[in-house]
């Protein structure tokens, strides 16, 4: 089982689009790194390519 923007890239074909895994993603941050530069800047970028990718990811 590949996520559908993964296949697509490969040349394969969905027989079967609602397969009953749906998945919400979640980023977990420690707590006493929500404040590092670095941190905050995988986070924003990581949230920025999820929702620019939003269509890809449903399938």
């Amino acid at each position: 089982m590949l996520p559908h923007f993964l296949a697509l890239e490969a040349g394969l074909v969905c027989v079967a689009a609602d397969i009953g895994v749906d998945q919400p993603i979640y980023l977990v941050i420690q707590t006493d790194l929500t404040q590092s530069g670095r941190t905050r800047a995988v986070a924003d970028f990581l949230a920025e390519l999820v929702a620019n990718n939003r269509e890809r990811l449903s399938g």
